[in-house]
């Protein structure tokens, strides 16, 4: 199962290289134009994403797994906000959020809010959000942000998103007038998703995500070795691997807990004799 608290190790004869959970204060690498997201949510379904009235993606950083990069977009006059909850309900849910900033020229914001039992709305005091595009348009928002999967923040309702969940998908027709921005009031209740999920492996399943190349950056029929992960788009509980390279007799990837080939979970490919 894709959850990333597991550290990876990775064996070709004494070669290793571990995946560890933490978070990084600092932002990682923003993804870059043309970029492939898996849809999460479209209204309407299976609407064309230029088109939809409310749009949501995600897929995993390239350069830290242990953050997902969200693509939020759709027509509203205040904010668009995407919420994820242990019920269908407001309460206790932690909110991502593109909003418009009247204090500033119209322009768009990335706000990290959350719903509590007896509040709504509330400004996290520590912003998580990494802006990475954040645009306002004849009344429509394309927003681009980052955020890890596991905070560790203890302010607010930060979840962790790689555990399933619902999700609430929101607008409100009012701009904040607050500074710094916040989310007013939405107008109409938000839509909650008919079923948990876990927006972790949904990131996962269109494509291979990339793991290893040898040499670094190499194009994969030319890498001596080289391994990418997806979870099964039929059995979210599986993951298919695709492991390629140069070898005489055999290649494998080990998973361990440890910088050690001591108990590790090893899977490879052989030659046959």
């Amino acid at each position: 199962h894709p959850h990333l608290e597991t550290m990876a190790l990775l064996a070709v004869a004494t070669l290793l290289l571990c995946l560890a959970p933490f978070h990084l204060n600092a932002c990682p690498t923003a993804p870059g134009s043309g970029v492939s997201y898996t849809t999460i949510y479209s209204i309407p379904n299976g609407c064309e994403q230029s088109s939809c009235d409310y749009f949501l993606a995600a897929r995993l950083n390239d350069a830290d797994p242990t953050y997902l990069d969200f693509w939020l977009e759709g027509n509203a006059d205040g904010w668009i906000a995407v919420g994820f909850s242990a019920t269908p309900l407001m309460a206790n849910s932690d909110v991502l959020a593109c909003a418009l900033d009247s204090n500033n020229d119209n322009t768009a914001v990335a706000i990290d809010a959350w719903n509590g039992p007896g509040n709504s709305n509330t400004r996290d005091t520590q912003q998580d959000l990494c802006p990475n595009v954040l645009e306002y348009t004849g009344g429509r928002f394309m927003c681009s942000f980052s955020r890890a999967i596991n905070t560790g923040d203890p302010n607010g309702q930060d979840l962790q998103l790689d555990d399933n969940l619902f999700l609430l998908l929101g607008t409100g027709s009012n701009p904040s007038t607050a500074n710094p921005p916040a989310l007013t009031i939405h107008t109409v209740t938000p839509l909650s998703s008919s079923s948990m999920l876990n927006v972790v492996s949904r990131a996962f399943e269109s494509d291979y995500r990339v793991f290893a190349r040898i040499p670094a950056g190499c194009e994969r029929s030319l890498c001596t070795y080289y391994l990418a992960v997806r979870t099964n788009p039929d059995d979210p509980d599986t993951l298919d691997f695709e492991l390629e390279g140069d070898a005489q007799s055999w290649i494998a990837i080990g998973l361990s807990k440890t910088a050690s080939m001591e108990s590790a979970d090893v899977s490879g490919c052989v030659v046959q004799a």
